[in-house]
C-alpha cells in the first residue's frame, strides 16, 4: 500500500506541472453509441488477462506381435495386450498481462489555453492508466498439429527367414502287368512360417544375446570387448523385446488460452475446457472427463479506497484524471476438485477507479 501512495505522490507531481495558469482540461467517459470528436488524449483504464500455457503428454502404446508368447517363451508378465492412446497434463504455466479495458475508455480534452499531456505517459508505465501506444497481445487456442507415427511400427521380426522348406511324402500308383505298385514321391515346398515358430526363433536370439554378453563382460570368450560393443547388443536386445513388450511413444502438444476476468463479485470460477485422460482436450463434456478451471478469489486490498456513495456512471471530471489501483487475486487452476496451480496476482479490474485532482 505505501508503494501505491509513492506512485499517486509521484504521478500527482508530474500532472501538476502539465499545467499552468488558465489551463482547464477535462476528463470525458467514452461510452459506446458516443458521438464525441476524440479530439484530445484517449486513454483507457488498463485490466489484467492471463495467458494459460499447458502442457499435454500424449502417451501411444502399441502391443508387440508376439506378446501371447512373452510369459511362456520369456517369462515376461503383464505387458500390454491391446495398443492403447492416453493423456495427461505435465505442465502449467500462467502468465499476467495488461490490456486496454474497453469498458473504461476516456478522452482527456483541452478545454482552454495550452497544456502538454506528453507527461502522461509516466501514469501508463506505472499502470494506472493503459496507453494505447503500448503493444497489445493478441492471441488464440493455439496447438501443436497431430504427430501420428506412420509405416511399420516392427520390423525386426527375425533374423531368420520367414519361410522353411517342407518335404512331403506321397504315394504314386502305377499299373503293371499283374498288380497295382505304389511309388512313393518325395515333393517340395516352401511353407510360411507360424506366429509361433517366428516367436519362438526371436526368444531364442535373445536368450542367446543374453549369453554372449555374459560372456563378453566376463571375459570368457577371449575376446576384447568395447562399450560400443555393449551398448549395441543392449540396443539390439530391446528392439527384439519390443516384439513381446509392445512400444511405447510420447508427444509434447501445447495449448495456449487468453482469460480475462470481469472482475465481478469476490469469486469468480471460470471454466476453460474439458480434459480427459483416455481423448484428451474436449470440446464438450464427456462422460469421463474433467473441468480446468481458473478460481479468482478478490482479497479485498484497496476497499478501503471506495468511496461508498461514488454514482455507478462516472461523471465528467474537470482538471482531473480516472485512474484505477489493482487489488490483488488468490489464482487458482484445478482439474476435477485437484489443485494444479496456486498463486496470487495483481488485477487491475477488482480494484477501485479513483480521480486525480489537478491543480491549475
Amino acid at each position: 500500500m505505501r508503494q501505491i501512495v509513492n506512485i499517486l505522490i509521484i504521478s500527482i507531481l508530474v500532472l501538476e506541472g502539465c499545467f499552468a495558469p488558465g489551463n482547464i482540461v477535462e476528463t470525458l467517459p467514452v461510452l459506446a453509441g458516443d458521438t464525441l470528436s476524440l479530439n484530445g488524449y484517449v486513454y483507457s483504464l488498463p485490466q489484467t488477462s492471463f495467458k494459460l500455457n499447458m502442457e499435454v503428454v500424449r502417451t501411444r502404446i502399441i502391443h508387440g506381435p508376439y506378446y501371447r508368447f512373452s510369459e511362456k517363451l520369456l517369462s515376461i508378465k503383464d505387458v500390454p495386450v491391446r495398443s492403447s492412446t492416453t493423456y495427461r497434463i505435465s505442465k502449467v504455466q500462467l502468465e499476467s498481462f495488461e490490456e486496454a479495458d474497453p469498458d473504461n475508455v476516456f478522452l482527456l480534452r483541452q478545454v482552454s489555453g495550452q497544456t502538454d499531456l506528453s507527461p502522461l505517459l509516466k501514469l501508463g508505465r506505472e499502470g494506472l492508466i493503459y496507453d494505447y501506444s503500448q503493444a497489445l497481445y493478441t492471441g488464440k487456442q493455439a496447438y501443436l498439429p497431430d504427430a501420428s507415427h506412420e509405416g511399420p511400427m516392427f520390423t525386426e521380426l527375425s533374423m531368420e527367414r520367414n519361410t522353411v522348406m517342407s518335404i512331403d511324402t506321397f504315394y504314386k500308383t502305377i499299373l503293371t502287368d499283374t498288380s497295382f505298385i505304389r511309388v512313393p514321391v518325395l515333393k517340395e515346398q516352401l511353407m510360411v512360417k507360424t506366429i509361433d515358430e517366428k516367436a519362438e526363433e526371436a526368444a531364442d536370439f535373445i536368450l542367446e544375446l543374453r549369453y554372449e554378453r555374459f560372456m563378453m563382460l566376463t571375459g570368457n570368450n577371449n575376446t576384447q570387448v568395447s562399450d560400443y560393443s555393449v551398448q549395441r547388443l543392449d540396443e539390439i536386445e530391446r528392439e527384439y523385446l519390443e516384439l513381446f513388450i509392445g512400444k511405447s511413444f510420447e508427444e509434447k502438444l501445447q495449448y495456449t488460452y487468453y482469460i480475462t476476468p470481469s472482475g465481478d463479485g469476490f469469486f469468480e470460477n471460470i471454466e476453460i475446457l474439458e480434459f480427459s485422460e483416455n481423448r484428451g482436450i474436449l470440446e464438450e463434456g464427456s462422460d469421463d472427463s474433467e473441468v480446468l478451471s481458473l478460481r479468482i478469489r478478490k482479497t479485498g486490498k484497496t476497499d478501503l479506497l471506495r468511496d461508498p456513495i461514488q454514482p455507478e456512471k462516472l461523471s465528467v471530471q474537470t482538471n482531473a484524471l480516472y485512474y484505477r489501483v489493482p487489488d490483488v487475486a488468490e489464482i487458482e487452476i484445478s482439474l476435477g476438485g485437484r489443485t494444479l496451480l496456486s498463486d496470487r496476482y495483481p488485477v487491475c479490474q477488482y480494484g477501485v477507479i479513483l480521480s486525480m485532482p489537478i491543480d491549475p
